[in-house]
């Protein structure tokens, strides 16, 4: 759950930065050295991927990754001017504020937040497996009575 509530910032950093890279609305964003890039859409993709498929990851983690940014992304398609009230609001650098509203309305949002909500709903996340062996504080299975010991 904790990883969910850390990946957030980190993919929401991510996708802004990359936005800002990549779109021709206000001024690009200044990366440090040139493979920055790649770096970060292979980290925002690691991280996606995680989250949507490790077993070991609790799929309340994808839930609460996956809900904000899909909540958004929803948003901004829905209601666009409200959305760019609230970015305008919220963000007081004007080259993060182009950003973000260029961010918001490509729908990437709705697609990432999307598939982790989508890899969250799948059943066999939800299951915990059973072990085999009784652990050493459980109480012993019942032996079925016509069992015969010996």
């Amino acid at each position: 759950m904790l990883s969910g509530l850390a990946a957030i910032p980190v993919l929401w950093y991510v996708l802004q930065v990359d936005e800002a890279t990549t779109s021709v609305v206000g001024p690009p964003a200044r990366l440090h050295f040139p493979g920055e890039f790649w770096i970060l859409m292979l980290t925002g993709a690691a991280i996606l991927g995680l989250l949507a498929s490790t077993r070991w990851s609790s799929p309340v983690a994808a839930v609460i990754t996956g809900a904000p940014l899909f909540l958004v992304g929803v948003f901004t398609m829905l209601a666009p001017g409200a959305a760019q009230t609230v970015i305008d609001k919220l963000i007081a650098d004007y080259r993060w504020q182009l950003s973000t509203e260029s961010l918001a309305a490509s729908g990437w949002l709705v697609m990432f937040g999307g598939i982790l909500l989508a890899a969250a709903s799948m059943p066999w996340r939800w299951r915990r497996n059973q072990p085999d062996t009784p652990d050493k504080f459980c109480l012993p299975r019942a032996i079925p009575h016509d069992t015969t010991l010996e």
